[in-house]
């Protein structure tokens, strides 16, 4: 099935991805090996940044890193106009420890959807690995602020980060918050643990 989606319908990239990663997964299965499709989400659609990305992951999961980065770089040359392929970019330079490329191509999410909620999970992710107080406290009210009309799912990620900038009374409102709210019990222990 996926083999005739991929002839039928070429510009189909996260077919392509499907398929490499059931042949990285049941090489056995298929005739080609995994790389093979990857390739051709890329010569099939050589203006995607998505082909790009996706095969960036495929170089990424096999200890290629110099190549993954390549790819990411050759996805930033094309058009970046879709936030969730911009998500998937960023995140590929997060997986690969490159936090400032991922913050520029992050920077160009906010622009363009400034309350998504991938959006302020990887920039979350960010600032905890900066361990700068000041940034993990910032990055923390400025996801609440932008998220506003939909904050409850990213309120435990913000007060993990107002514990770990040492911010403990606006950690301790947000945990108040989630129990009136009857958060998932666990989730809140871990947060009163740390």
């Amino acid at each position: 099935e996926l083999k005739k989606l991929c002839s039928e319908n070429p510009d189909q990239i996260l077919a392509y991805e499907t398929a490499g990663q059931l042949a990285e997964q049941h090489p056995e299965e298929f005739t080609e090996p995994a790389s093979y499709w990857y390739d051709e989400a890329v010569k099939k659609n050589p203006s995607s940044a998505l082909a790009y990305i996706v095969r960036a992951g495929y170089y990424r999961r096999n200890k290629e890193n110099n190549t993954a980065i390549s790819q990411l770089e050759e996805a930033e040359k094309q058009e970046l106009t879709k936030p969730e392929v911009c998500l998937r970019l960023a995140m590929e330079y997060i997986n690969l420890n490159l936090y400032d490329k991922a913050e520029t191509i992050l920077d160009k999410v906010k622009e363009m959807s400034p309350d998504d909620q991938g959006l302020w999970q990887m920039l979350s992710q960010i600032a905890l690995t900066s361990q700068s107080k000041e940034k993990i406290s910032e990055t923390a009210e400025s996801g609440l602020k932008a998220l506003s009309a939909q904050q409850w799912d990213f309120i435990p990620i913000a007060t993990e980060m107002f514990i770990r900038a040492g911010e403990f009374s606006k950690a301790e409102n947000y945990i108040s918050q989630l129990k009136e709210k009857n958060f998932e019990p666990s989730n809140i222990s871990y947060l009163e643990g740390l």
